[in-house]
């Protein structure tokens, strides 16, 4: 086909063939009437004006060749003069030509791939860049076979591609679409369009266009999914749909959307009932989302708004669409789309907005009640929570058994939903008009219907303290469970605030009390460090004296202890063995015993204190005492078991200064004195040869200490060489004859300690009743013997001593006990010898370091491990040893100090 046109004698225009507007880049249309110098000036001047004028003026035929530079190709050109004008006939003579044209109109950088093949497609005349993005192939392959775009086209499409590719080679224009690239899965979809290139009848190219249409197709693809789930949502959910038909301007809504606002379907259709039926504050958001998805801005089409509905009313709908068709330009023609109900989601998003500002408020008020200094400030700040989330707020306190808010007053006669709810330590939630009616919080929650009423008023109990009244329009929030949480909370806040008000002003009234009592403590921490001050002190000493002067010294080192005397009974008459503090006063207690707190206690071994001696009975002591200054008094026997050595009395000029653990601490100082005194007796008894033995026979099956089992079982005799008192149990150290392996099995069958001693055995016992019975009478028990079923117990007393007072405190617990031997000792035996010059102390640390086997090497038992027995340090331990030895060691030596 070649291209023609014909022009008139001015050379306008009049007739521009298809071909010959191909050929030469214009359109035919626009060309007629047009002059063809201004439509192509690069012809003036040329080889084409010199011939075509040469065949006008001459009138006769002309062929020539042209090489046209704007489109660089050389046409064949045949020029007829006609009636006033020309006829002119050409072709292209190159097929290089229509590439470069190609070029020129810069095809090169299009977004379509732009190609060109033989007919045949046996070469690859032109392809552009785009073609390895779109395509996913390098150009460079065409080179080599300008069908290897094929193994790029997905596998199941590559027949479809065979067969327009043998179309368009036949002739036939083609426009088709396929899936390409292997780079990206095949997962681009291109359009295709092309048709054959002719020179004169033979076809010398294919050319054509190649465009990315995968955004297209997964839109496609989306609005089919769309509209998939928009069927089923319409089946299986109460959805309404809405049909509008843009280029008729109408919508058609089904009756479930009608019926979503109490309407008929008749009634709803139509463009402008959407406009006349939205609510004014919503409709020019819903228009421009409308607009937009239109456009083809949005892939579809969502708003929230609200609708009048038959009665009046707003109601809350969602509405979703997308556009089902759309013309050329992407503007929609159709949209479908549904609307659903939201009212109750969106009452209920109202409700947690609300929500989120009452905890705002509950968060502020917390804040508040911790920094308040009073229960009125927590007041305020419940107060002031109400009136925040509330219509109205008030506080009724509980005071003077009425409940108290500004000017009103609610008693106990009143049917006031505050008294209820304080009375019934309840929540109460009353609907407020002429007939009133007052239900629990729970039961109005658990389903009573308080929507009608124009006004509710919940009253919240805070403890004991009052009640928070609160009231309120909106119903839905009154009946919500989030508020019954807030409220629930904003009390527990309340009453710990209350309570730690409450506390603190407790604390703050007993401040002076508090104060009162750390002195005390400090005064027992003192009395404390006296005690064991004079524990170690008369351990120590002596002699009985020295142990007397050393205890009243030392209670006298206590703070507001000013006076001690210590007394004891001497037949009929009371004596003062030592006092110290007040000069004379000893006399002044002598000679007004009448009425005197000491005679009693001689008498009865009770303990007594006199806190305010100006509230006891009148009496010559209650006036002597009173006129030396001394306003309190505590009276404590002196003994140590059954043995009393007299009363130890201290008096203060404080009232109220032996009260509880002062008083503990003088009975404490008191026992130690009678121990300290026991002891003394007993070696100066022991000292100057002045004892008794006694031999005690008891029944066996009645004892059940570890030596009477012993004696008994192995039918031996048991020598009992020291005694050391300790923690919960006593060790004792004796000998025995009887075989080692069966006193370890009665120790093991008894739960008895034993252990191996240079002189026999030692063992930790804890009842050991008839030693302890001797000690306290200030003796000892030296040997256990068997006797025809019966208990032979040796003890020693100091001459003098009531035995008889012995065997009628163990007859109390053995009713079998009988004396059967007496036998007096008139000569020391210590007199004379290394340890006579030894104190008690130092002579039981002596003979526990031998026993023990502390002098054996190596040695049995450390000097601590005796200490800890003895329950003192081990520095007071070998202080006490060497004392001794130093002793022992100038008796011997007979070296004077």
């Amino acid at each position: 086909e070649r291209g023609f046109f014909s022009v008139d004698s001015e050379w306008r225009f009049k007739h521009v063939n298809k071909k010959a507007a191909d050929l030469l880049g214009e359109d035919s249309h626009t060309l007629v009437g047009e002059v063809f110098w201004e439509e192509f000036p690069e012809a003036e001047g040329s080889v084409f004006e010199n011939k075509t004028k040469e065949a006008v003026e001459e009138h006769r035929p002309v062929s020539f060749r042209w090489d046209y530079e704007p489109l660089d190709a050389e046409f064949c050109i045949q020029a007829h003069p006609s009636d006033g004008g020309l006829s002119v006939c050409f072709e292209d003579l190159t097929e290089a030509n229509a590439k470069k044209k190609l070029e020129r109109h810069g095809l090169e950088s299009s977004q379509d791939v732009i190609w060109m093949f033989e007919p045949d497609f046996s070469d690859t005349l032109f392809v552009n860049s785009t073609y390895e993005e779109v395509i996913g192939q390098p150009r460079d392959a065409l080179n080599e076979n300008p069908t290897a775009f094929l193994e790029a086209t997905h596998p199941d499409d590559r027949e479809k591609l065979r067969e327009n590719m043998d179309r368009i080679s036949g002739g036939e224009p083609v426009d088709f679409e396929i899936r390409v690239n292997p780079r990206e899965d095949y997962g681009r979809w291109v359009w295709l369009r092309g048709h054959p290139v002719y020179a004169g009848d033979e076809p010398v190219a294919v050319v054509g266009f190649t465009r990315d249409v995968t955004e297209r197709k997964e839109r496609e693809e989306e609005l089919r999914k769309t509209k998939e789930r928009l069927d089923l949502a319409v089946e299986g959910a109460e959805l309404g749909v809405w049909d509008w038909n843009l280029e008729e301007n109408e919508v058609n809504y089904d009756d479930r959307w009608a019926e979503m606002l109490g309407m008929s379907s008749g009634g709803t259709s139509g463009v402008r009932f959407r406009r006349e039926n939205a609510h004014p504050e919503d409709l020019p958001e819903v228009n421009e989302e409308l607009e937009r998805h239109v456009a083809g801005e949005t892939d579809r089409f969502e708003a929230e708004y609200r609708m009048r509905t038959a009665e009046g009313d707003w109601k809350w709908i969602r509405s979703v669409g997308q556009a089902v068709e759309r013309g050329n330009d992407g503007t929609a023609k159709r949209v479908v789309g549904a609307h659903m109900d939201i009212d109750d989601r969106k009452e209920h998003e109202r409700l947690l907005e609300w929500g989120n500002e009452v905890l705002d408020s509950l968060w502020r008020t917390s804040r508040e009640m911790i920094d308040a200094d009073s229960p009125e400030g927590v007041y305020e700040a419940l107060e002031g929570f109400g009136s925040a989330v509330f219509e109205e707020a008030g506080f009724y306190v509980w005071e003077d058994g009425v409940l108290r808010c500004e000017q009103d007053c609610v008693s106990t006669d009143d049917d006031d939903p505050a008294w209820i709810a304080f009375s019934r330590a309840e929540k109460t939630l009353t609907i407020c008009g002429d007939d009133s009616v007052t239900k629990s919080y729970e039961e109005a929650d658990r389903g009573t219907d308080f929507e009608d009423a124009d006004v509710v008023r919940i009253d919240v109990p805070v403890g004991n303290e009052g009640v928070l009244t609160v009231r309120a329009e909106e119903t839905g929030y009154l009946l919500s469970r989030p508020l019954k949480r807030f409220l629930d909370s904003l009390v527990v806040s309340a009453e710990t605030t209350l309570r730690r008000l409450e506390k603190e002003s407790r604390l703050s009234e007993t401040a002076d009390e508090l104060e009162e009592k750390n002195r005390q403590l400090r005064q027992v921490s003192e009395i404390d460090d006296v005690i064991r001050q004079l524990m170690k002190s008369v351990v120590e000493a002596e002699g009985k004296e020295s142990i007397q002067e050393i205890v009243c010294e030392n209670v006298l080192r206590v703070e507001g202890w000013d006076a001690v005397v210590l007394l004891k009974e001497d037949g009929e008459d009371v004596t003062v063995e030592c006092s110290c503090g007040d000069e004379g006063f000893a006399d002044v207690i002598l000679s007004s015993l009448e009425g005197a707190p000491v005679s009693d206690s001689l008498d009865d071994d009770e303990v007594r204190t006199i806190d305010d001696v100006a509230r006891a009975e009148k009496s010559a002591w209650r006036s002597a005492v009173l006129d030396n200054g001394y306003l309190s008094v505590a009276t404590v026997p002196v003994r140590y078991g059954n043995r009393r050595f007299g009363v130890l009395e201290v008096y203060s000029s404080e009232t109220g200064a032996f009260m509880g653990e002062y008083s503990d601490a003088l009975v404490d100082a008191a026992t130690v004195t009678g121990y300290a005194f026991t002891s003394v007796e007993q070696m100066r008894s022991i000292m100057s040869g002045g004892f008794d033995r006694f031999t005690l026979r008891l029944d066996a099956d009645e004892t059940d200490c570890f030596f009477s089992v012993l004696a008994d079982e192995l039918d031996t005799g048991v020598r009992i060489n020291a005694v050391v008192p300790g923690g919960g149990k006593t060790t004792v150290y004796f000998n025995t004859e009887a075989d080692g392996d069966d006193l370890r099995r009665v120790a093991d069958d008894e739960g008895v300690e034993l252990s191996e001693t240079v002189n026999g055995y030692g063992a930790k016992v804890s009842g050991m009743s008839v030693v302890g019975q001797a000690t306290e009478l200030g003796g000892r028990v030296t040997r256990y013997a068997s006797e025809s079923g019966s208990l032979l117990v040796e003890v020693d007393l100091p001459q003098g001593t009531d035995a008889r007072g012995l065997l009628d405190t163990i007859s109390e617990e053995f009713p079998g006990a009988e004396l059967a031997a007496r036998k007096s000792s008139k000569s020391s035996e210590m007199r004379g010898s290394p340890l006579e010059d030894l104190t008690e102390r130092q002579r039981t640390v002596l003979r526990l370091a031998h026993e023990s086997g502390f002098f054996e090497s190596p040695r049995e038992k450390t000097g601590q491990d005796l200490a800890d027995e003895m329950g003192i340090t081990a520095t007071t331990f070998h202080q006490h040893l060497r004392s001794a030895q130093k002793k022992m060691v100038r008796k011997i030596l007979e070296v004077s100090d």
